[in-house]
């Protein structure tokens, strides 16, 4: 859950993404392992952000080997919105993201690593 803030001031919450990953036994390999999953995004406050549900898959690729935590996670959705029904002018977004990250262990439950990035295009 992430809290937004448009130019005026306005204040709320973003959409949210749930994600559920499943790692099968063949593709954990010791060190490391693969995920996939569903993907459910619940809408966010209108007035900072899409008032829209989106639905798609999530995967995930890691390495926990030594003091090194590493990997990238990949999401993909789909508005859960008819094209048809949107206002014209608007066109549908799907949204796709890519987030690698990197995590040092610190010992007893502690780390330091990288945050959030946001890129938009257009």
């Amino acid at each position: 859950m992430r809290q937004h803030e448009d130019a005026p001031g306005q204040i709320g919450f973003g959409n949210t993404e749930l994600l559920g990953l499943v790692v099968p036994k063949s593709w954990d390999w010791g060190s490391g392992r693969i995920g996939f999953g569903p993907l459910v995004t619940f809408r966010g406050d209108s007035r900072v952000f899409r008032d829209e549900w989106e639905y798609g898959f999530a995967s995930a690729v890691i390495n926990a080997q030594g003091p090194w935590f590493y990997g990238v996670s990949f999401t993909q959705s789909w508005r859960g919105i008819r094209p048809t029904a949107l206002p014209p002018g608007n066109q549908p977004t799907n949204s796709l993201g890519i987030a690698p990250f990197l995590n040092y262990r610190l010992g007893r439950g502690w780390y330091v690593g990288n945050g959030d990035r946001v890129a938009l295009y257009d």
